[in-house]
């Protein structure tokens, strides 16, 4: 059974709900370099992942990351991402890296309060940090 998965794809031309569905035991998922404006094109077939790379993928949105739970780890550098809230629902959490994004005010983090197994945390490069 294949617990890592690693490729790029444009969300525009393949549906990677679909590869969730054909690969349930998936706990590592290597997007980054793709072409994935948000979450919600994962679908919701990707229950098992634990780790989320979607860096460069032109996100500007994580709704519907919700339908990862057992996530503990999301790298989501180098996007156009503003709102971090959707990220609240993740329990298990423990690294989160959104360094060079959109984050424009300490308000834009207050959400990150809910993150109780929180450990590493990455913002550098956001308009926060000027």
């Amino acid at each position: 059974e294949v617990t890592t998965l690693s490729l790029q794809v444009d969300c525009s031309e393949h549906r990677l709900a679909s590869a969730g569905e054909l690969l349930p035991y998936v706990t590592e998922l290597k997007l980054s370099d793709s072409k994935i404006p948000t979450v919600r094109d994962l679908g919701i077939s990707w229950s098992m992942l634990q780790v989320l790379w979607m860096c460069r993928c032109g996100l500007t949105d994580v709704e519907g990351i919700n339908a990862i739970p057992l996530l503990e780890e999301l790298y989501v550098s180098f996007n156009h991402v503003k709102d971090l809230s959707p990220l609240t629902s993740l329990d298990k959490l423990q690294v989160l890296d959104a360094e060079g994004n959109s984050v424009e005010t300490w308000e834009d983090l207050d959400s990150l309060q809910f993150f109780p197994a929180l450990k590493q945390l990455t913002l550098s490069g956001n308009p926060v940090c000027r």
